[in-house]
């Protein structure tokens, strides 16, 4: 499979992700009708694949990535804040938002807080975009590159560990010219996931278990997504794995269909890609 159709697929498969599990998202497993369907509604009454936060800022990422032509950590704050002030701006974790502040207030772009107890899965969410323009880089330099945007927002020990993990991850799907689930699953500890939390141990557990206990990017989201809860960032770090396996390609079209964002986000991932 093309790099260019696992791309494509991992960041649409985030939105895909994202929007499934923002139609249950804060609703306790067992309590909702299973999801099957891009329907909308939730607690935010959104329309049929509307997506949330989490694909929000994977785009505004990977603009600033482009536009800047680097990664420059006051420019995508920039476009954070300006995001996170406007009507738009809906579900944006209080994180992430303490941190936008703190930037607007102090002019240091870093704002992730070194503790344990700030651990999050609001950095996991929007990784891919830094995965996809360190490609070409050696694993230490681009690692550097992927945790600097991780801890704008989020630099706990947690997080750097669970971020290491999905970077080697999806770095080792991205580059392979062919690669075996049991080959990127080997060693990882999964659980059966009793919750689907904002924690990213949490997060990452379930996308790994969504993962490994599936046949295809459909069957894999709708188990995480109906797990409920944190449901939308679950589904979306599910995509951008499942969808990267998978390729474009596997990406319901049923599902795909409703992503209005799907151009943007098509000519974005090319532009990443082909730079």
């Amino acid at each position: 499979m093309k790099i260019v159709d696992k791309a494509l697929g991992g960041f649409l498969g985030l939105a895909i992700g994202d929007a499934l599990g923002a139609q249950v998202e804060f609703k306790p497993p067992g309590t909702f009708p299973l999801v099957t369907d891009m329907v909308g509604g939730g607690v935010y009454n959104l329309l049929p694949g509307q997506i949330t936060d989490d694909t929000i800022m994977s785009i505004l990422s990977t603009r600033s990535l482009l536009e800047c032509k680097e990664f420059s950590a006051h420019h995508m704050m920039d476009l954070f804040y300006k995001w996170s002030s406007s009507p738009e701006c809906f579900d944006i974790g209080t994180t992430i938002q303490e941190a936008i502040y703190a930037y607007k207030r102090t002019g240091d772009p870093f704002q992730g807080i070194d503790d344990e107890n700030y651990s999050g899965n609001g950095s996991l969410m929007r990784i891919y975009p830094s995965i996809l323009w360190t490609l070409d880089l050696n694993d230490v330099d681009a690692f550097s590159i992927v945790w600097d945007i991780s801890r704008l927002t989020h630099a706990s020990p947690i997080v750097y560990d669970v971020s290491l993990s999905f970077f080697k991850i999806l770095r080792k799907i991205l580059l392979a010219d062919s690669i075996q689930k049991d080959e990127i699953l080997k060693g990882l500890k999964i659980q059966l996931p009793s919750r689907s939390s904002g924690f990213v141990l949490d997060t990452f557990n379930v996308a790994l278990w969504g993962f490994a206990n599936s046949e295809s990017f459909e069957e894999g989201v709708l188990k995480v997504v109906n797990l409920g809860d944190d449901a939308d960032t679950a589904g979306a770090v599910y995509g951008q794995l499942a969808g990267s396996f998978y390729g474009v390609n596997a990406l319901p079209e049923r599902f795909l269909r409703h992503i209005r964002e799907k151009d943007e986000i098509s000519g974005l991932v090319l532009r990443m890609i082909k730079r």
